[in-house]
Order: structure tokens, then sequence, then C-alpha cells
């Protein structure tokens, strides 16, 4: 593949959104958004479209893109090491529902908390491969991150921690406003406070009637 520096970005970009705007993408980069991707991200991108499309597409496809996707891997093609750019995208990337990308450590310790089953510790860090202290130090991490949404419970059971989720509900907390009050004194010397649910009456103390 070309160095990086010797690719047009914006040939890359407008190129992507002509695959899109034509109905070029294949189905599982339908709905796919490319914020903050990288130059390089947009290479891969556009070698997976081009490398997934039907015959029938192909033999539509507009000259400047084969050319552009030629050019970019020429020195693949020479040397003939492999055909075309192996690229991530495959599939789609998911996100848990707390944000952690699937394959990752993260997700799977998500995703089985997530389940109505409830696992060990020693069972989620055979999972990911990796020890109870790491699946500890993520679970800690969402207690904080989530804590206005979710409860992280543990459980003590023969000799094994486990942990398990439980939603919190969502209260409707209503506004609280504050009360007017009004003083307002009578013919006959009384005060009266009033507000907006009760009225006081009271006589205020040494007040004289001035007729």
């Amino acid at each position: 593949m070309r160095p990086l520096r010797e690719i047009n970005w914006w040939q890359l970009v407008n190129s992507y959104r002509w695959f899109r705007e034509h109905d070029y993408l294949p189905k599982e980069l339908i709905g796919y958004t490319t914020y903050g991707h990288t130059k390089e991200k947009y290479v891969e991108l556009f070698a997976y479209i081009i490398e997934h499309l039907s015959e029938e597409k192909l033999k539509w496809l507009p000259d400047r893109f084969e050319q552009l996707y030629n050019w970019i891997f020429m020195d693949e093609h020479i040397s003939k090491k492999r055909r075309g750019y192996k690229s991530s995208f495959k599939q789609v990337i998911k996100n848990s529902r707390f944000g952690s990308s699937e394959g990752t450590q993260a997700y799977i310790i998500d995703e089985m908390l997530l389940e109505q089953k409830k696992y060990s510790t020693f069972a989620i860090a055979k999972a990911i491969g990796s020890t109870e202290g790491r699946v500890r130090r993520h679970i800690n991490h969402l207690r904080s991150k989530f804590k206005a949404e979710i409860e992280i419970l543990t459980l003590h059971q023969r000799g094994a921690t486990i942990y398990y989720l439980k939603e919190r509900k969502k209260e409707n907390v209503r506004p609280t406003t504050k009360s007017r009050k009004l003083t307002v004194q009578s013919i006959d010397g009384t005060e009266i406070r009033l507000n907006s649910s009760k009225s006081k009456r009271y006589t205020k103390k040494n007040s004289k009637n001035v007729l």
C-alpha cells in the first residue's frame, strides 16, 4: 500500500459519499458512521467496499474508483503478496449498553452482568482470559460511572463472589416552589399572614388599637 501521505484525503471522503448516495454500500455498512475516522480508516473502508461489490455493480462502477484502488495498492499487486487490503470492516463494531466495544474484555464483562444468570468473578475472569482483579476493576468503574442508572450488588455464595445488576427506579421529582407570603393588617390591629396554601391569623404582640 502506498504511504498515507501520498493518498488524497478528499478523494476517499468523496468516494464514500458516492457509494452511500448510489446504494453501493454492503448491507453491513448501511447506517455506519464515519465520524472521527482517520485517513487510514477511510482507506480500509474504501478497500472493503470495492472488494465486496457484486459483479453487477463492479460492471457499472465508474473507472475513477477502480483506478484509485489500483493506484493505492499497486505495490501489493506487483509483489503478489496478497490481493487487496485486509480490512477491519468485515463487521460493524457493536457496543454494549455501557459503551464497551465488541471483542474486548470489558464488553464480555458487561454482557455477562446484563444476563439474567448470575456469574461468579471466577467464571467471568475465565471467560475473558484474565484475572478476578481485572473483573473487579471494571465493575468498580461501572459502579462509579453509571451509579444513577444501576446498582451492582454483591453476593457471597460457597466461597465465590457473585455480582449482579439491579436497575434503579427513576423518581419523578416535582420542582419545588417557594410559597409566596404576604402580611396585611386589619382595622382592629391584628396581622394576617397569607401564603399559597394556608393563611394564619394572629394578633401582633403589644399591638394597640388606634381609635
